[in-house]
């Protein structure tokens, strides 16, 4: 607004000097407009240049991940798609104080997994391609643990089984960068659009990445902390993973069937899918909402965790925590998932490659938090459900059993592999053996060998003349396994007889089997296994001094350890589905005198627990790591 003023003019006189009571006189404005506005405005001038509006934050509706104190997530987008954690000591969440929110963190460093991530199902399938169809955007918040040296693929974000869409950092051919990778296709079949950003992100700094792919435009984009670095052309249409038990995103890793590959070692904040391309302004409006700096200055990293994740422990108990990185003046602290009010920092005892936490008088049983803490700053190592109580035991001396000979470099239930287990020294090899027409014992995990039609209960040795093994062993006998097996008598024989068609065909199976034994006098070398409960009796029956355990798989063949026992069965041999739901059977077998063996553990998380938990043979197709770990003792009187 424009004021009218005022003013006096003043001629021919001098101003008097101002003295010490005298105010300064204020200079008159010596060029003053004597004409006022002619027309006076209430309203202010328009800013001539105003800042635009900011741009909404978008609020994600296929996939919006959210997690909670005590483990699980749950989709508060409008597409409420199910998740679910499949479980494991190495996966925790954490409370952000700086985001208030809930965090998860992994603890698998590239490997592929069983156990330990978030599978969100969108089986559903169909609608979700569709809406997928017209254009996306994918948004994470994560950090990672450890620098990428490129040897593996790392993926916190992603489901990418042949198809679909995901984030990664990429191997050393790739440049070793944070990477979208949508499937774009113009010929019907899977095409990966290597998005890269060029960064290959810092261990304790937190990023925040967009991935968005413009149909319209026939674009691929990637923001990284709301800033655009890396495009690239991608015209076509959507092509969505084709497997349909790999049909969910992974947080965590990258969806497959029945397992999570490229895990993670970090956290994961944010994990969301939006059925719109995002604009440039939408992504610095995610950033704006969501990142908050993290300091890296006191950051540490603790590698190659392995530790006990259902125990009993007393007071002076050490709970030992394996991994490379841990320094002297460490401790371990225990932190109640359901209750953050309580806590239990340790007196830690660091040795080269292991914490040893000693257990205090006042430790209650509870699902805890497992954290290294340096100073003020934590690492989260896991987690672990802990009994107090009279302390835990940690037995020793378990048998490991390679299923079906060490095959990383040889065909399974070959000869070749089973020398290669023989080399490295395991309690046993195990084999599956079928009985042919004219009364060979043919060794074969399934009924026919792979690229052969002939079933092999059904036919003559002859008829498999042309099979060949991938090595270029021919069908591999009885025989040919016994005549390895005298190389070195000290590996048993874990010989599995197939169920065959008849029970007059399991009966001559055995019949064959013990004879060429007998002959070769290889009677305590060999430990045999069946499913079918009819032919462990008989077993028994025709060789009472045999070692017999009875495989199962299902409830409904059940055979508890006292009626094992009764039957005058060596032991049980469960897969671990069965253990896990009857751990008590591993006391109990103790208590009777009899062997327990579990099958096929290949996860060391499990590993550990049934080392912990006192099993007697454990079968797996990982005999090397698992040798490694039967050394290390997880809770130290």
């Amino acid at each position: 607004m424009l004021f009218a003023a005022l003013t006096f003019a003043f001629t021919g006189c001098d101003k008097p000097a101002p003295g010490p009571d005298t105010p300064p006189v204020e200079e008159p404005d010596p060029t003053p407009d004597p004409t006022p506005d002619p027309d006076p405005d209430p309203t202010p001038d328009p800013d001539p240049d105003p800042d635009p509006e900011p741009a909404k934050v978008p609020v994600a509706d296929l996939l919006d991940v959210v997690f909670s104190q005590d483990g699980s997530a749950k989709d508060v987008s409008a597409n409420k798609m199910p998740v679910t954690l499949v479980d494991s000591p190495a996966t925790v969440t954490f409370w952000d104080e700086d985001r208030q929110m809930w965090v998860s963190h992994f603890n698998h460093a590239g490997s592929d997994v069983t156990s330990g991530y978030y599978k969100c199902d969108y089986s559903k399938g169909d609608q979700t391609d569709r809406t997928l169809s017209e254009g996306f955007s994918m948004e994470t918040l994560f950090c990672i643990d450890k620098k990428s040296d490129g040897a593996l693929e790392w993926k916190m974000f992603s489901a990418m089984d042949s198809g679909g869409l995901g984030f990664l950092i990429s191997k050393t051919a790739r440049g070793c960068a944070l990477t979208f990778l949508p499937s774009i296709t113009t010929s019907g079949s899977n095409n990966y659009i290597w998005c890269s950003s060029q960064i290959n992100p810092e261990p304790g700094r937190y990023y925040h990445a967009v991935g968005v792919w413009d149909k319209a435009e026939g674009v691929t984009r990637i923001y990284v902390d709301g800033e655009l670095k890396g495009t690239a052309a991608s015209p076509g249409s959507y092509f969505p993973q084709k497997n349909a038990n790999a049909y969910w995103f992974a947080v965590g890793g990258d969806s497959a069937n029945g397992k999570c590959n490229s895990g993670w070692k970090g956290d994961v904040a944010i994990a969301r899918v939006f059925s719109k391309s995002l604009t440039a302004e939408e992504v610095k409006a995610l950033y704006d909402a969501s990142y908050k700096e993290k300091s890296t200055s006191s950051f540490f990293c603790i590698d190659d965790i392995n530790f006990v994740g259902d125990c009993t422990v007393a007071a002076g108990n050490k709970f030992c925590i394996y991994g490379n990185g841990f320094a002297a003046g460490d401790k371990i602290r225990f932190e109640s998932i359901s209750d953050r009010s309580k806590s239990f920092t340790c007196e830690t005892v660091i040795e080269s490659g292991v914490a040893k936490a000693v257990i205090p008088a006042t430790f209650a049983s509870d699902s805890y938090r497992i954290v290294a803490v340096r100073g003020s700053q934590p690492y989260y190592l896991g987690k672990a459900t802990i009994s107090f109580g009279t302390g835990g035991t940690d037995p020793a001396g378990v048998k490991v059993v390679a299923h079906r000979g060490l095959h990383t470099t040889a065909p399974e239930n070959s000869v070749a592999a089973l020398k290669a287990a023989q080399d490295i020294n395991v309690f046993g090899s195990e084999f599956d053996i079928w009985l042919t027409t004219d009364g060979r014992c043919v060794v074969n995990h399934d009924s026919s060998f792979s690229g052969d039609s002939h079933v092999i209960q059904n036919s003559t040795y002859a008829d498999l003349a042309s099979v060949r093994l991938s090595n270029g062993e021919p069908a591999p006998t009885l025989e040919a396994y016994l005549a390895q097996g005298l190389q070195k008598p000290a590996v048993k024989l874990v010989c599995e007889i197939k169920t065959h068609s008849t029970t007059e065909r399991n009966h001559a199976c055995f019949d064959a089997a013990w004879k060429l034994i007998q002959d070769r006098h290889m009677e305590d070398q060999v430990v045999w296994i069946a499913f079918d409960w009819d032919l462990s009796n008989y077993i028994h029956s025709q060789a009472p001094s045999a070692h017999v355990q009875y495989l199962c798989s299902a409830e409904s063949k059940l055979k508890t350890p006292a009626e094992i026992k009764a039957a005058g069965i060596s032991g049980i041999d469960y897969k671990t589905t069965i253990m896990d739901a009857h751990i008590d059977f591993f006391d109990k077998c103790r208590a009777l005198g009899i062997a327990s063996n579990v099958w096929t553990v290949d996860v060391e998380s499990d590993m550990i627990k049934y080392l912990y938990h006192g099993a007697d043979y454990i079968t797996t197709n990982k005999p090397v790591e698992l040798q490694e770990l039967t050394k290390k003792v997880f809770i130290e009187k």
